[in-house]
């Protein structure tokens, strides 16, 4: 969750950049892989959370808080809310302006990582670029 945080902040700086104002929302729990897509009530809850965002804003459960507890990421309390579809009151935080850069607070994924984690890792990384030869493959194959 602190990594989604940072994405999220991330994303936020950067679209700002282009004179572009997002919110994000942070959730995490169990999802379900729908053909292409994901679903279930974890992601429900992350576009509820995000809904209440204001723009330039990162909100997160807490569940999200809960799980960050060591980050060095600070959180701004704002209460409980109802979540449209979603049972029972939620309560948020908004991520503070000075949280810092949690990616330098957090020790490396790297050293907790399997065998198998790290291949999944370096085969994610060369996707685009094998998805980028097999596009230009099937364009010649094509023309």
């Amino acid at each position: 969750p602190a990594r989604a945080i940072a994405c999220a902040q991330a994303l936020l700086e950067a679209a700002q950049e282009l004179g572009i104002e997002l919110r994000a929302g942070v959730h995490t729990g169990e999802c379900e892989v729908l053909g292409d897509d994901v679903g279930g009530i974890a992601v429900h809850i992350g576009a509820r959370v995000s809904a209440q965002a204001q723009p330039g804003q990162t909100l997160v459960s807490q569940t999200v808080v809960d799980l960050v507890v060591g980050s060095g990421l600070q959180f701004s309390d704002l209460g409980a809310h109802e979540l449209k579809g979603v049972p029972g009151s939620w309560r948020l935080y908004a991520v503070t302006a000075d949280a810092g850069d949690p990616a330098e607070q957090i020790e490396p994924a790297s050293e907790y990582m399997t065998g198998a984690d790290r291949l999944a890792v370096r085969l994610a990384r060369r996707a685009p670029g094998a998805m980028q030869a097999i596009g230009r493959l099937a364009q010649r194959g094509s023309g």
